[in-house]
């Protein structure tokens, strides 16, 4: 089983990666700029203004205010968040089907009575002999990760009061770029996107160098 196709497999998800990465570096940057260019319109329309005009003014533009500051940005940063998942819970899967069949094994990863990233890691322990980066801070992160996606995808990025949300705020106390508003809604920082994709991809490259280390054993 030794062929190297872990190699281009890294390669595939490094480029993956790096283009999700200029995209996040790209759509921050024209969110900065178009709040960068409304505020100092703002500040050049007012400067002759008295001060109660000028709180009319702020009141007319407010909603346009909110959504350059934080809507249009928390929107944007679930999407690159909820698409950064989707695709390690894909790729994921997508090693475990590569292993079945270069292994020939009769047990696919879609008999498991789990799901999405717990079936993977089943799959791969269990039924692939590999040994999975379970112990990590990578994995530790994913696992919240996937915490996080499901109340983007499902409650709409607010939490509850179950166990899972419950692990999501513990989370938050020491990683700066997640917070919450007084609604209980998840705010993702501006960094937290980029710190996800070295996540995933130091995860990954853990997980072929398991693969690789089997397969040279």
């Amino acid at each position: 089983m030794n062929d190297h196709w872990t190699y281009f497999v890294r390669e595939y998800l490094r480029i993956k990666i790096d283009e999700l990465r200029h995209y996040i570096a790209t759509v921050e940057s024209a969110l900065d700029k178009e709040f960068n260019t409304f505020d100092n319109w703002v500040a050049d329309q007012t400067s002759q203004m008295t001060e109660d005009a000028k709180s009319d003014f702020y009141d007319f533009h407010s909603d346009t205010a909110w959504n350059l500051s934080e809507s249009f940005p928390r929107m944007t940063r679930n999407a690159i968040f909820s698409s950064a998942y989707f695709s390690l819970e894909h790729e994921l899967l997508a090693i475990c089907k590569q292993l079945r069949a270069r292994k020939k094994i009769p047990l696919a990863v879609n008999d498991l009575k789990h799901n999405g990233i717990t079936a993977a890691s089943v799959y791969l322990r269990k039924v692939g002999g590999i040994e999975f980066p379970s112990n990590t801070q990578e994995w530790q992160r994913i696992t919240i990760y996937n915490k996080i996606r499901n109340f983007i995808a499902h409650n709409d990025g607010t939490l509850d009061k179950s166990d899972n949300a419950a692990a999501v705020r513990q989370y938050a106390k020491t990683h700066p770029h997640i917070s919450f508003s007084s609604s209980d809604e998840i705010i993702l920082g501006q960094d937290f996107c980029t710190q996800t994709l070295d996540t995933i991809e130091t995860f990954f490259n853990a997980v072929l160098d398991a693969i690789d280390s089997q397969s040279d054993g």
